[in-house]
């Protein structure tokens, strides 16, 4: 079971941060190198201290949570990602409630506007793709549950459309 490492988009006043450092997980990572971890929201504040591990630890993964408020740091931290030849071990997050998958999903593909008109390299997009479409369960060494329906084969599902009942009142007399 992969264990997942919060990293909060916002830092309140009375969070302690130097226990929040992705650094922090080398140590673990090489004491338990078949033990899963995942770094959420990419380490922030600490993007590079996360892709420093992740380019040193198989068994570390990180998710792009929360990047759609930050054009920058998104470009930023995903072109550097890509750099480093660790974007495949980054998971699609889209940080409900906060953010809607549709919304993260338009910026990551969205990701290379901030490139138009400048030297600055783009993120290929299949690399951008392959965040939002890869199966993070596979990745995890997860097994994806198994859906089943309620109902029976032979049965017929119940109808969206809600019945009408009738209602027989009886007169008095």
């Amino acid at each position: 079971m992969p264990i997942y490492f919060l990293n909060g988009e916002t830092l309140p006043s009375q969070a302690m941060l130097e226990f929040a450092q992705p650094a922090a997980l080398d140590e673990v990572a090489r004491s338990f190198p078949d033990l899963k971890l995942v770094v959420s929201h990419l380490g922030f504040p600490w993007v590079e201290q996360t892709l420093a591990i992740l380019t040193k630890h198989p068994n570390i993964y990180a998710d792009v949570a929360g990047l759609v408020n930050r054009p920058w740091q998104a470009y930023r931290s995903l072109s550097l990602a890509y750099e480093y030849g660790v974007i495949e071990k980054l998971l699609f997050a889209s940080d409900f409630p906060n953010h809607s998958v549709k919304a993260v999903v338009g910026a990551l593909y969205n990701l290379n506007k901030i490139t138009l008109d400048s030297v600055l390299p783009a993120v290929p997009r299949e690399q951008l793709r392959g965040i939002v479409e890869r199966n993070s369960l596979e990745l995890l060494g997860l097994t994806s549950p198994k859906l089943s329906s309620p109902y029976p084969i032979s049965e017929e599902l119940p109808s969206e459309k809600p019945q009408k009942t009738e209602v027989v009142r009886e007169r008095d007399g």
